[in-house]
């Protein structure tokens, strides 16, 4: 939620090593893309 810190660094500290994936892993997850989501904030 810290838009600071940039997306490939919560790909990183989250255990991703592939950005592709993890964009695909968050949206199933939360619903909607990291950078839509970091735009609501």
């Amino acid at each position: 939620m810290n838009k600071e810190i940039s997306i490939t660094e919560v790909k990183f500290d989250s255990g991703f090593n592939n950005l592709s994936h993890f964009n695909k892993q968050f949206k199933i997850i939360i619903g909607v893309t990291l950078m839509k989501f970091r735009q609501c904030l």
